[in-house]
């Protein structure tokens, strides 16, 4: 071996400086494109590096879906856990496409900034996954990448402006997260619309236009109607399919915490959930116009409380923590800006508290004390004496205390501010929770005692108050 590298050497230090740096220049190339290699031809591949693909790559699950210039679907949708590796498999999806002969792409996400952050500009975006020599084009002005090698244009899109996709013409779709999207049918509506440019060279030729949606499921009206569609072919997967790849601080705070409940199911293992019977809430309730909003839109707010619901314990076992902070608006509607379970020590627990508080700028923290939950109050005054306190005893059930809070819901005066995935485990309890559950439900309890705290405060509060008598329970 050490023989034939200096024979390289030697041969290397007999070219002029012009053949040495072209030399380099292929080796460079040589690795790069080794690096940037997405598929093998092993079946069932885990995407471990092996002899021919010396990187990691994808795994079975994440290639491109259309295997045959006849396969029958017009569209594919990855439905997984978060980490699974969506976004990368769309990125690549846009790579073999463009490469393939398609020159026309949609690229579309919840909002313009997810679009552009995570799928364009993002370490698994559309830009990071191709070898330098073929580096698109990013203009951010107009919204647009640009792959001059093969004369295709991807433009960005986001579900916040569904007209604008009218009058577009594509022969790709790229859906990012699509079951978080503002308005999901009428995006999915004028998208498919636009879906009608028949593309002329190469493979893509005899593929004809497609669509590829990629997300991690929510039982939402547009989701279930997608998923009725014919032709669509479905691609399941779930984070432990990338364990590997994902960080340790992930694996111990998220996939430690939500594996083995219904939020995991959901949120890691990608299943679509259903209502259950007995819940204060539906899923449908949270997709409906006007529930969720943007931190932008929001009115004046003039009271904040971050509210916490404690656990009993701090041991691996124990419930978590819940904590949520709710704005009460000038237009007498709640706005829930947070939610959170936590798991950690009293202390720890309080310091992210204090935060939010001085964070928020919020005019007292509510903690409810049965079991013994003085202990979190002592614990928050030793991180932060001049924060003020309220505390809150429990006489009622949970799911009596919680019912006027539902109808709040119901009434269309509870809000949640910004991206689904922050409330996934907040929803999951209204929508699945029930007296016979044996799970606490952390993050329902602190929202009930903030929105108890600052809407249902009067002996002549009407809980029933504009709900048409024929529909009250």
């Amino acid at each position: 071996m050490s023989e034939s590298l200096e024979e390289l050497r030697e041969k290397l230090a007999g070219l002029t400086p012009e053949q040495q740096a072209y030399v380099v220049k292929r080796v460079k190339r040589e690795q790069e494109a080794r690096r940037t290699l997405w598929e093998c031809k092993v079946p069932n591949c885990t995407g471990r590096p092996h002899r021919t693909h010396p990187a990691p790559h994808a795994r079975a699950a994440q290639r491109w879906p259309f295997r045959t210039n006849t396969d029958p679907h017009w569209g594919a949708i990855w439905m997984a856990g978060r980490g699974f590796g969506k976004t990368r498999a769309c990125s690549e999806a846009v790579k073999t496409a463009v490469r393939m002969g398609y020159k026309s792409i949609g690229l579309i996400a919840r909002t313009a900034a997810d679009v552009r952050d995570t799928v364009v500009e993002g370490e698994s975006g559309v830009i990071a996954v191709w070898p330098e020599w073929e580096k698109p084009v990013y203009n951010s002005s107009k919204a647009q990448v640009s792959f001059p090698e093969y004369g295709a244009i991807a433009y960005m899109l986001s579900s916040e402006k569904p007209d604008s996709i009218r009058g577009r013409q594509f022969d790709l779709l790229i859906f990012d997260e699509y079951a978080t999207y503002y308005r999901a049918e009428e995006v999915l509506y004028n998208a498919l619309m636009a879906l009608r440019l028949t593309p002329r060279t190469g493979r893509a030729a005899k593929l004809g236009p497609r669509a590829l949606f990629a997300t991690t499921p929510r039982p939402t009206k547009a989701m279930k109607d997608l998923l009725k569609r014919d032709g669509l072919l479905v691609i399941r997967g779930r984070t432990h399919d990338n364990l590997e790849n994902l960080a340790e601080v992930f694996k111990s705070s998220v996939i430690g915490h939500y594996e083995g409940t219904r939020t995991g199911r959901q949120e890691l293992d990608g299943e679509m959930l259903t209502d259950v019977e007995g819940a204060l809430l539906g899923y449908d309730l949270f997709e409906q116009d006007g529930f969720r909003v943007d931190p932008a839109d929001m009115p004046q707010i003039t009271r904040i409380v971050v509210a916490v619901d404690p656990a009993v314990t701090s041991t691996a076992n124990s419930d978590a923590t819940g904590v949520s902070v709710v704005g009460l608006g000038a237009n007498g509607h709640a706005y829930v800006m947070g939610s959170w379970a936590l798991k950690d020590s009293p202390g720890a627990c309080m310091r992210f508290v204090a935060k939010l508080y001085h964070q928020w700028a919020a005019n007292s923290v509510v903690v409810e004390t049965n079991q013994g939950g003085q202990y979190v109050i002592d614990a928050l005054q030793q991180v932060d004496p001049s924060i003020p306190v309220e505390s809150v005893h429990a006489s009622k059930g949970k799911f009596a205390r919680a019912e006027p809070v539902a109808l709040l819901y119901e009434q269309g005066r509870v809000h949640h501010v910004g991206s689904p995935y922050q409330f996934a485990g907040l929803e999951q309890q209204w929508a699945s929770w029930t007296p016979d559950d044996g799970e606490s439900p952390d993050e329902l309890d602190a929202v009930v005692w903030a929105l108890t705290k600052l809407m249902i405060r009067t002996e002549t509060y009407d809980p029933w108050a504009g709900v048409p008598k024929a529909t009250r329970r």
